[in-house]
């Protein structure tokens, strides 16, 4: 049996799910970040950081720490928008009466 206390969590108090899990909502944040016990543990001394752990920490810092001022100035990109922006880009399709290989030519350019 749960009380009304233990259901009731403010928006920034990490929510614990069933699967030693817990989502961190920042507030003024549209989304929050899931936590895992893997997550928690690269936090060890000697352990390397993993990027949930780095987005969590731009996310706690940008929403918590930093004020309404600062955060108008400032964007933060999480840390698969270097590699996401420099994979290969989709394949464009272009039909506006060009050949095939003028389409491919312009697009390489």
């Amino acid at each position: 049996d749960k009380s009304p206390e233990d259901s009731e969590t403010a928006p920034n108090d990490p929510q614990t799910n069933s699967n030693d899990q817990f989502v961190y909502h920042p507030p003024g944040s549209k989304d929050g970040i899931l936590l895992t016990e893997t997550d928690i543990a690269c936090l060890s001394p000697g352990s390397f950081l993993n990027d949930t752990i780095i987005n969590f920490y731009l996310k706690y810092l940008f929403y918590e720490q930093l004020s309404q001022f600062q955060r108008n100035a400032t964007h933060l990109f999480n840390c698969f928008f270097y590699s996401r922006l420099s994979s290969n880009p989709p394949q464009i399709c272009i039909t506006s009466g060009a050949t095939e290989s003028q389409t491919a030519e312009t697009l390489r350019m």
